[in-house]
Parts: C-alpha cells; sequence; structure tokens
C-alpha cells in the first residue's frame, strides 16, 4: 500500500467517501473538479483551445467549502 502522501487525489477523494469523511455530493462534485483542474495548466488550454473563468473557479470554491464542512462535521463529532 502506498503511504498517504503519494495517493492520487482521486484515490484520496474516493478512501474520504468510503470512509464516509466526505458526502456524497461533495465526493461526486470533487471528483469533477479534479477532471476539470488539469485544464489550469496553460499547455493544457492550448492544446484544447479552453479558457478557464472565474465562475468555472468559483464552482471549484464552492465544492472545497463543502468537503471543508464534511470534515468539521467529523472532526467535531469525535
Amino acid at each position: 500500500m502506498k503511504a498517504v502522501d503519494q495517493w492520487t487525489l482521486s484515490e484520496l477523494i474516493a478512501v474520504s467517501r468510503a470512509l464516509g469523511v466526505l458526502s456524497e455530493d461533495v465526493a461526486r462534485h470533487a471528483d469533477q473538479v479534479r477532471n476539470f483542474r488539469n485544464y489550469i495548466h496553460p499547455r493544457q488550454q492550448l492544446r484544447e483551445n479552453f479558457e478557464p473563468r472565474m465562475e468555472t473557479a468559483r464552482i471549484a470554491q464552492q465544492v472545497l467549502r463543502g468537503a471543508l464542512v464534511d470534515l468539521n462535521h467529523i472532526a467535531t463529532s469525535s
């Protein structure tokens, strides 16, 4: 088994969901944000002729906030 600091984001999301750390809705949205994050790289943007907008960055920010709420809930209910 790999050390946690060697896990991919996909693995972190899946394990967090399986352990009940992330709610189903946050995990699903996090997985979509994970797919979307590659567009942050300029080379990927050029290759796919894509320019991310502030609105889509805000969506990712909301998913992060949802994950933080889930983590806080787990931390305070223990």
